[in-house]
């Protein structure tokens, strides 16, 4: 009898990440400072660990259409930076193409979650974000 191994997060953010960064993931997933607001879009910077290499420009106008049109569904999450050249901007963790999009879009501002995290559970926030997207 073979047994299979589960893939990827089946096997949970501590076997994929280490117990450190998972706790801290989970503690910031919980944490207070996640409720939503809104931020101009001039504040915030990409972020450092988009895991995407490539993004589909026809399908950004498409979603900057969909913005216009419904709006934006889920907030942007972000972390503010206290350091370096963009000290006080907020970073992108997750949501970078809604960020796009919504330039397109002409928006001025979208939801945000903001979350105080290092840059380990930063990275690990932005992949689980994208794991399942076939497109990365």
């Amino acid at each position: 009898m073979v047994t299979k191994k589960p893939k990827g997060l089946g096997r949970g953010l501590e076997a994929l990440l280490g117990p450190k960064v998972a706790e801290a993931v989970e503690q910031a997933q919980a944490a207070d400072a996640g409720l939503p607001s809104s931020l101009r879009l001039d504040d915030m910077v990409p972020g450092m660990y988009q895991p995407r290499t490539r993004m589909d420009e026809g399908a950004l106008y498409e979603l900057a259409e969909s913005i216009k049109a419904q709006g934006i569904m889920q907030p942007i999450l972000v972390r503010r930076l206290a350091e370096g050249e963009n000290a006080g901007k907020y970073e992108i963790i997750a949501g970078e193409r809604r960020f796009r999009a919504a330039r397109l879009a002409g928006l001025a501002s979208v939801p945000v979650l903001v979350r105080d995290v290092p840059n380990e559970a930063a990275a690990a926030m932005a992949l689980i974000e994208n794991i399942q997207r076939e497109d990365l």
